[in-house]
């Protein structure tokens, strides 16, 4: 249970680190922008990164389950799996790609109305269902594959 545990906090802080902030596409970085409890943090959140970078041209894009980061180790084919345990609404996940063209480098990834980790933490508990876990697990490692990768 300990190693889960350890395992997910391992994935957790290796995906911010390399996906650390920062604004210029051609810079190398990640940011994973981590927002369980809803919208209003969102905005917020999308609200202080133009005050800090107003010369920076971003647009905060819907992602779907057919963008690259969802494939880069496991296949998961729907973004529908990971459901926010205390604040009802579907899970949203939005990017920050290169030059804001989808087709380029994911350079920021954001999860609002969902709580991944949740899905780690209780895993060896049974709190939460199999399979949800699993998935859970499947996108942090995406994440940690295509950071590394990408």
């Amino acid at each position: 249970m300990h190693v889960r545990i350890l395992v997910a906090a391992l994935i957790i802080f290796v995906s911010t680190f390399l996906f650390s902030c920062h604004p210029r596409a051609n810079s190398g970085h990640r940011l994973l922008v981590y927002t369980p409890h809803g919208e209003d943090l969102l905005r917020d959140f999308i609200s202080r990164y133009k005050q800090k970078y107003p010369d920076t041209d971003v647009q905060f894009l819907d992602m779907a389950a057919t963008d690259p980061v969802f494939h880069a180790f496991f296949e998961i084919d729907g973004i529908d799996h990971f459901p926010q345990a205390y604040v009802s609404g579907a899970p949203v996940f939005k990017g920050i790609f290169e030059d804001n063209d989808r087709s380029k480098r994911l350079m920021a990834i954001i999860n609002y109305n969902t709580d991944v980790s949740q899905f780690w933490e209780w895993s060896g508990r049974g709190f939460r269902p199999f399979d949800q876990t699993n998935e859970a697990y499947k996108l942090g490692v995406n994440y940690l594959v295509y950071a590394l990768t990408h």
